[in-house]
């Protein structure tokens, strides 16, 4: 007996994903920055900003690269060196 193939089941798609998807690119620079400020100045964490704006980690981390952030050094756990470490 075989097992039957069960289809995939198309993405599941929040509803920013689809607003964002249909940005004009001007719109899209400006939510790219929005999301930027988020992450960099309010220091929300990708899973944040992913709740918030009802969409996927996955999206938001591809969005936040797009935007030119540099996702390693915004953990909360990473401190800066200071002069006095760098010798």
């Amino acid at each position: 007996m075989s097992t039957p193939v069960r289809e995939k089941s198309p993405r599941q798609q929040g509803p920013y994903v689809e607003r964002f998807r249909n940005l004009d690119p001007q719109q899209k620079a400006k939510e790219l920055a929005e999301l930027k400020r988020l992450y960099e100045d309010d220091g929300l964490s990708i899973r944040q900003i992913a709740e918030r704006m009802q969409s996927s980690y996955g999206f938001m981390h591809a969005r936040l690269t797009e935007a030119g952030v540099n996702l390693a050094v915004n953990s909360t756990s990473y401190i800066p060196p200071t002069q006095q470490d760098q010798g």
